[in-house]
């Protein structure tokens, strides 16, 4: 059996495995402030705004316990605030 590179991350983005995840993830960004950029590529995100993105993947995951040093070290005063 022959795969495409590529397929593995075909699967992920499927209807059916991202329906599943769809609201769980909507509701994480909303919850880091990130509802309005939804649609846009991680990479062209703000520092600050990348630094609540991985927040929220981290959160996905359903930890027992988060230690964050410095969450809002290097950040912009308008994501701090957010």
């Amino acid at each position: 059996l022959q795969r495409r590179r590529g397929d593995s991350f075909d699967f992920w983005r499927s209807e059916k495995v991202l329906s599943k995840f769809d609201g769980e993830g909507a509701a994480l960004l909303a919850d880091v402030g990130l509802t309005a950029f939804s649609d846009i590529r991680a990479s062209d995100l703000s520092y600050g705004r990348k630094r609540a993105l991985e927040i929220a993947t981290t959160l996905a995951l359903n930890p027992e316990m988060l230690l964050l040093d410095e969450p809002m070290a290097g950040m912009a005063q308008e994501d701090i605030e957010r």
